[in-house]
């Protein structure tokens, strides 16, 4: 009611205190889930013993326990109990502020690892840029002696992971410690669903029918020959791809931007569409929304995906949202 959300989780670090405090999270989210109106999701955030990455864990129910199972110092829990835990409960797990904790792309992680968070309170985890707006070195608080507060350099980014042909789907988290998700600059994830139940929710999650902003409720919707974004399309040499893009802003748009990444050559990652919106002013209108199309010819296995900026700051930080990927012929 507060942050004028329909879906949040409550993830705490799994120390050794979780299992304790478990019973009463899952109460909380029986108690306050309200299914087409308010959706409650259980999990966590932990990480594997031994390894620097750290992950949030989702459940598609409410019956998820960790009997049996002992968290090391640091919310990690041993790699194998973990493995036989995510797959026993059919759960999802996100790779969390990536560009800080040295989550490196080239790691299989788990099958159950879906979700990349590219942005919450903490910073943007995109591509690597200490001088980006929205980095770690500007956002959430600025503890310069700490790696929490630093733009790791290596292969730890969305980019990297669409790169290396990993099939993650992008989500925001807010992540601000003060248990009040939503608010303005804490990320949050955009999902299309057929229904605003937790197996909706769940579903388009897995399904990658989903988008990330920094805060702000924009309207992302992102096409290539009329499958939404997440697909992964079959393509023949020579095949005409459409892309569509639709963009509702909650102020005006300042850029839309497409990218593509070829697997084949060395290209690295290309602009592929760009609209620079222009500020008309007052008397001619400030464009908040945006439809556009483009067509190009299948020339190998690729990945697409959309960028959004808005012109004015929220917080004194810009206003993003990201799409997640489109794979063809990958």
């Amino acid at each position: 009611d507060v942050s004028g959300l329909d879906f949040a989780g409550v993830c705490d670090h799994a120390n050794a205190h979780l299992p304790v405090q478990w019973a009463r999270i899952v109460e909380w989210a029986r108690q306050h889930e309200a299914p087409g109106r308010f959706v409650t999701l259980l999990g966590y955030e932990g990480g594997v013993a031994g390894k620097s990455f750290h992950h949030n864990v989702y459940y598609p129910d409410l019956e998820a326990t960790f009997e049996g199972i002992e968290f090391a110092r640091g919310s990690a829990m041993a790699e194998e109990a973990l493995r036989g835990h995510l797959a026993q409960t059919g759960a999802l797990s996100q790779l969390h502020q990536s560009g800080t904790c040295s989550t490196d792309m080239r790691e299989p992680y788990f099958p159950s690892t879906r979700l990349i968070e590219i942005f919450s309170h903490w910073g943007q985890s995109e591509a690597y840029n200490p001088d980006h707006a929205l980095s770690y070195e500007v956002n959430r608080v600025r503890y310069p002696e700490t790696r929490l507060t630093i733009s790791e350099r290596g292969p730890f980014y969305a980019r990297d992971a669409w790169a290396l042909g990993k099939r993650y789907v992008t989500i925001a988290s807010s992540d601000d410690h003060n248990g009040q998700a939503g608010k303005a600059h804490r990320g949050i994830a955009g999902v299309y669903a057929g229904s605003l139940t937790r197996d909706g929710i769940f579903g388009g999650l897995k399904a990658g029918s989903c988008y990330a902003t920094t805060g702000e409720r924009i309207l992302v919707d992102f096409r290539c020959n009329g499958q939404p974004m997440g697909s992964e399309l079959a393509a023949e040499p020579g095949q005409a791809l459409r892309f569509e893009v639709e963009v509702h802003g909650t102020d005006v748009l300042c850029t839309v931007e497409a990218f593509r990444f070829r697997f084949e050559g060395d290209a690295g990652w290309e602009s592929v569409y760009h609209e620079d919106i222009p500020d008309r002013g007052l008397r001619g209108g400030r464009q908040r929304d945006l439809s556009a199309a483009w067509t190009e010819p299948y020339q190998g296995p690729a990945v697409y995906y959309l960028r959004v900026r808005q012109k004015y700051v929220v917080r004194d930080r810009p206003v993003y949202a990201w799409s997640t990927p489109i794979w063809v012929g990958a």
